[in-house]
This record gives C-alpha cells, structure tokens and sequence, in this order.
C-alpha cells in the first residue's frame, strides 16, 4: 500500500509539466506593447528578418499564433512567415493594416493582429521562421494555457518642472493637467518603471471637427518618440476655467523605461496648438526624483 501511495504521488508530480504547456526552445527578445481599449500590456516575440523561434507544446489541441509587424511609416503591408512541423512547412501570408488602439511600449507603431489556428499534438516541436523584410511579432497561444495579458495599475504624479494647471471635470470626476512651460514639461524617474503619458488638446476653433497635433519626447536628452495624434472634440470632458473652449479626448502613450536614472522632457513643437499632459507611473515603481 505504502509503494502504490508513493508511486501516486510520483506521478502527480509531473501532471502540471504535461497539463496545457508552451516551452519555448533558446534565447528570444520580449517585445511588450499596450492596448489602449483594455489598459493591458501583452508579450510578444520580436522576430528580425531571418529570425526563427522554435517551441515544444504539450497536451495543447489547438495552438493559437498571433502575429503582428511593425509599423512606422506605412499604414498596410503584406508580410510572411514560414512555420515548420517536422519535415512539413507551411509559408503563411498576411496583410498589416496599422493598429488603432495598440502601440509598442516604446512608441512604435505596430498592426492589428493576426490570428492563425492549427491542430497541436501531444509534445510536439514547431518553429516559426520570418521570411519577411519586416520585423514580425510573434505570440503564441491556447485556451489551455494561462494567458501572458496583465494589468497595469497607474498612480499619477506632479512633474517638477510645467507651466499652468488646467482642472479638467468628467462627470463628477476632476483631474488635473499641466501645460508646458516655454513649450516644455520636465521631470525625472528611475527605472525600471512605465510611464504613461496622456496628451489633450484644447481647440482654439470651436466650429473644427479635428485637429492634428505632435510633440516629443526625451529621455536623457535623446528623443525615444515623435508622437502624432488626431484632435476629436471630447463629449465628456469639460474645462472648469474657460468653459467657452472645447477639450479634446485623451490620447494615451505608454513607455517603458529601464533601470537606472530618466529624465524625461516633453516638447510640444506646435507653435498654434495649446497641449496639456497628465502623467501617470506604474504602481510597482513610486519613487520620483526631482531634477
């Protein structure tokens, strides 16, 4: 009896390495990009032109490959990849169009996902080669396995060098927001930490339906990120001190900074357009430092 109990629990040991399982063979970059809608950062992998990523899945029916690509300048491209099962391979085509709601946690402007479905056995190996000129994100998924989506939790915080405060009112909510001071706003964090930027502008021509505007950003006296945004009127947003103006809907920036010592300087470069920022940091990193 004894020998049979400890042979049960032998086994029950090693259920939870072949329950639902994606093992990831060699060294590949993380690449982390945020969703607006939901607030949540995903991991992808980062595949350069010639790049493979190889896997072993276990007890996974169905194995989910979500791909995305780059994109900086175009708005669509086409792009490939090559998957192989074995000796079998299979070259996968997609079309990019550009994401609204998701962008890299460095700035980069990155598609709209792409997903494709194919039946896994048991501990079988894929790989997954970028046969693109483009640089493609891979994740790979199933409803088997826990999903690598998390949530952020934001604090706000006061940058120590900006120019006038704007209270702004959401229903019963008001928060408080910072224009630049002789065009910028200046302040230093110490990584690592995320730092979320949200960005409105307030219209000077209450009969336009949009606006375009821009600013920079710097961390350490390099620019990271040249944001560009389109300026829609808010339906919910209201300013308490010149109620005459309209607000714009708050456009949202993430950035990931790494350990060490940031200082971080916004600019606004649009001589006829008035910006104002709030500011937020990710709960797990509270420390501010002032300049």
């Amino acid at each position: 009896m004894e020998k049979k109990l400890g042979l049960l629990i032998l086994l029950m040991s090693f259920v939870p390495l072949f329950s639902g399982h994606i093992q990831i063979v060699g060294k590949t970059e993380k690449f982390q990009i945020f969703n607006e809608k939901t607030g949540k950062i995903i991991s992808y992998r980062l595949l350069n032109p010639d790049d493979e990523i190889s896997f072993r899945v276990f007890d996974i029916d169905t194995l989910k490959i979500f791909s995305r690509i780059i994109l900086n300048k175009e708005k669509e491209k086409n792009y490939k990849y090559e998957i192989s099962l074995g000796k079998q391979k299979k070259i996968v085509s997609k079309q990019a169009e550009i994401s609204k709601i998701s962008h890299a946690l460095n700035g980069e402007k990155i598609s709209k996902y792409n997903l494709l479905k194919i039946t896994a056995t048991n501990q079988t190996e894929f790989a997954i080669k970028n046969i693109s000129g483009e640089k493609l994100l891979v994740k790979i998924g199933s409803k088997d396995i826990t999903k690598s989506n998390r949530n952020i939790e934001f604090i706000n915080f006061t940058p120590s060098k900006h120019g006038e405060e704007e209270i702004i009112q959401i229903g019963e909510k008001s928060f408080t927001y910072f224009f630049p001071q002789n065009g910028k706003i200046e302040f230093t964090l110490e990584g690592p930490i995320i730092l979320k930027i949200v960005s409105r502008m307030i219209f000077n021509d209450n009969m336009a339906k949009k606006y375009k505007y821009d600013f920079n950003v710097y961390d350490n006296g390099k620019l990271i990120s040249k944001i560009k945004e389109t300026a829609y009127k808010s339906t919910k947003a209201i300013l308490t001190k010149n109620t005459d103006r309209i607000l714009s809907s708050g456009e949202v920036n993430i950035f990931k900074l790494s350990e060490g010592i940031h200082k971080i300087k916004i600019e606004n470069k649009n001589k006829n357009r008035d910006l104002i920022f709030r500011f937020y940091i990710s709960k797990s990193g509270i420390e501010i430092k002032e300049l």
